[in-house]
């Protein structure tokens, strides 16, 4: 009978241990997700777009068009640029206004959406990014410009 109620108390006690073992990571992981969401909020991020709103945008066209793929391939008609995605110093040189509105395409999204993420890092508060790239806006049969026609 002893045997029993030591096992019962052992196991009682356990399970409070493990209850608030439990309680309190999970307190700390909220915690550490509050912090990390209220960081999120403080860096502006960039504003991802689709080939259909970047075709509205070009009829009132108000920003700088930029391709950052490498190499280069067709481009978006009014293209302004073409800028490495890597060479934010090129960027930067051509661009010293933070505010200015800027839309970066690639050929999928990936090296514009990084060129994107690195301005924003940098201070840059107006930049959108064509989502899916040219793979996007080609596949919607839309018109192009050929390879040599940007000046970089």
């Amino acid at each position: 009978m002893k045997i029993i109620i030591v096992v019962i108390a052992v196991i009682v006690v356990l399970s409070f241990g493990v209850y608030f073992f439990v309680l309190s990571n999970r307190d700390n992981t909220t915690e550490d997700a509050d912090a990390t969401q209220n960081n999120q909020e403080d860096i502006q991020q960039y504003t991802d777009i689709t080939s259909e709103e970047l075709a509205e945008m070009l009829v009132n066209k108000d920003f700088k068009l930029i391709d950052v793929h490498v190499p280069e391939q067709k481009h978006v008609p009014d293209t302004d640029y073409l800028i490495t995605y890597t060479d934010i110093d090129e960027f930067k040189k051509i661009f010293p206004n933070k505010d200015e509105k800027v839309v970066l395409y690639c050929r999928s999204g990936s090296m514009s959406r990084n060129m994107a993420e690195k301005l924003v890092e940098q201070g840059y508060i107006n930049i959108y990014n064509l989502t899916f790239g040219m793979n996007e806006w080609l596949s919607e049969k839309r018109d192009t410009v050929p390879i040599g026609s940007v000046n970089n």
